[in-house]
């Protein structure tokens, strides 16, 4: 029993100088070791490695990097939409995903293959509103649960450093294009720019809200916005049109956050 809590008290202390380097990262001051985090792999890389003898061990533990926590809870809508299959054949499945988006993929290679998006839940004021009141508010009773209270508390107690995740709901263009699907959005910019103006609106509000409630149960050292709003050749916006329309909304989360 001693031995088990000398292991428990080191680890402990291991992980406190974990954070810390991590705090020193996000300051911009040197870290010694510097703090080096993984991104995990594909699913069809993790299988693979798996057919070539990797026994599933965390990825940390083999390339010796360092952990952070993801304080998730879910950002997006809630309920969920409900998964349902529409159309399929030998090598594709059409259906309608978690986030409300009629979609069509490949069988095979999901991740390493574009889906077909062919129809997205928002497409105007009213069908917006409807989203809104009916997924996209606090909803607590559904993004709370007691398994996730004891998943965070289990995280503070650990001392190693967290991130409050917002996956793909935490921005201003990214969950708005999986509101709209990119074409949409970006004429929408034009077309529509007070939906736009509205829609954004919205997400700071809830991820404020939803954030401050997080924060009742425990705290984190940095938080993750979302995106995903460039290819190869350049972003899928105007940076100006995208201050215009985004940074107010930044600054106001931002400051909030600090």
């Amino acid at each position: 029993m001693r031995r088990d809590g000398l292991k428990v008290r080191v680890a402990m202390h291991q992980n406190c100088l974990m954070r810390e380097r991590f705090i020193q990262t996000l300051n911009f001051q040197p870290a010694h070791p510097p703090f080096v985090r993984n991104f995990g792999a594909w699913e069809e890389t993790q299988r693979l490695w798996r057919e070539r003898g990797w026994d599933g061990r965390p990825l940390d533990d083999i390339f010796n990097t360092d952990t952070l926590l993801r304080v998730e809870v879910g950002y997006g809508p809630a309920p969920e939409y409900t998964h349902q299959v529409l159309a399929e054949d030998e090598t594709t499945c059409t259906y309608i995903n978690h986030e409300g988006i009629l979609m069509r993929e490949f069988k095979q290679h999901r991740d390493t293959s574009m889906p077909q998006f062919i129809r997205f839940p928002v497409v105007d004021k009213a069908s917006f509103s409807t989203v809104e009141t009916e997924r996209l508010g606090l909803q607590a009773e559904i993004r709370f649960t007691p398994q996730w209270e004891e998943r965070v508390h289990a995280m503070r107690e650990s001392g190693m450093p967290r991130q409050c995740w917002a996956d793909r709901w935490g921005g201003f263009f990214g969950p708005l294009r999986n509101l709209m699907g990119v074409e949409n959005l970006c004429l929408a910019f034009y077309d529509q720019p007070r939906l736009v103006e509205r829609m954004m609106a919205q997400r700071a509000e809830s991820i404020i809200a939803i954030t401050e409630r997080i924060l009742q149960h425990t705290d984190f050292e940095t938080f993750w916005f979302w995106e995903d709003m460039a290819y190869n050749a350049g972003p899928l916006v105007d940076p100006r049109m995208y201050r215009r329309f985004a940074l107010p909304h930044y600054r106001r989360v931002c400051d909030w956050l600090c």
